[in-house]
């Protein structure tokens, strides 16, 4: 993180400018004075694209399996990222949705990324397993029929039903 900030302020990228983005928060310190800290530490990041392939947003999965953290942290909504109107993928899935006739909806990044390196290549996946009607109309401009392959969990089940419910 040090690395990072030393970067955004050599640039000329202001604190207010960089919690804005929502890439840093602002947390009491051990002084009870605020600080600057990672909003996406110790986690791995995914850039998150608009339909042109421009960097929007990002999400981090949590590195560590004993963590209390949320798996998963999305950037915050911004003027540029509504997560409820964000697929994972779009950007470059949309030339092999309108191809195959049909998308698959997979329940996250790194599916979506292990799907793409074995050649499948017409997935998205929403931010979270929050598949909304946005969704499902984003979709309908390419395709009329979605096939939804949750894990095969509690949680992929629930969030399965509410995908349907949806499209």
């Amino acid at each position: 993180p040090r690395l990072f900030f030393e970067w955004a302020r050599s640039m000329g990228y202001t604190n207010d400018l960089l919690i804005d983005s929502g890439l840093v928060a602002e947390r009491e310190g051990p002084t009870g004075r605020p600080r600057i800290v990672g909003r996406f530490r110790d986690r791995l990041m995914f850039p998150v694209c608009n339909d042109f392939g421009e960097v929007i947003a990002f999400s981090g999965r949590s590195l560590d399996p004993e963590s209390n953290m949320a798996k998963y942290l999305n950037s915050p909504e911004t003027d540029l990222f509504h997560k409820s109107k964000t697929l994972f993928g779009l950007h470059r899935s949309k030339r092999a949705i309108l191809k195959a006739g049909r998308a698959v909806i997979c329940e996250g990044q790194i599916d979506l990324i292990t799907c793409f390196s074995q050649g499948f290549e017409n997935m998205v996946a929403p931010l979270g397993t929050a598949f909304t009607e946005d969704h499902a109309r984003t979709l309908k401009r390419l395709t009329q029929e979605v096939v939804v392959c949750f894990d095969a969990d509690t949680a992929g089940f629930k969030a399965a039903q509410r995908t349907f419910k949806a499209l």
